[in-house]
C-alpha cells in the first residue's frame, strides 16, 4: 500500500484525510528516500496517485546511513590518491 511504501522510505505518517473521493496522506519523508517514488506510486495506484513535496527542515542522517556515506567518501578519496 501507499502508507507502507512511505514507511519503508523512512517516512513518518502525520495523518490522512478523505477529500472528494480521494485519500490525502500527509507524511514527512527524507528527500534522499523519495527518488523513484513517483514510479512506485503510479504502480501501486494504477496510475491514479499523485504527490507533492515541499522542504520542511534539515535533519540529522541516521547513524547507519552516516557510516555508509563516510565509508564511500573514504573509498573514493583513497582511489583518487593512487
Amino acid at each position: 500500500t501507499t502508507v507502507s511504501n512511505l514507511s519503508r522510505r523512512r517516512g513518518m505518517i502525520l495523518g490522512s484525510d478523505t477529500r472528494d473521493q480521494m485519500i490525502v496522506i500527509t507524511a514527512e519523508v527524507p528527500l534522499s528516500e523519495m527518488f523513484g517514488y513517483s514510479s512506485d506510486l503510479r504502480s501501486t495506484t494504477e496510475g491514479k496517485g499523485t504527490f507533492t513535496m515541499e522542504f520542511l527542515r534539515h535533519a540529522p542522517v541516521p547513524k547507519d546511513a552516516q557510516n555508509d556515506i563516510v565509508k564511500e567518501y573514504e573509498k573514493q578519496r583513497a582511489e583518487g590518491n593512487k
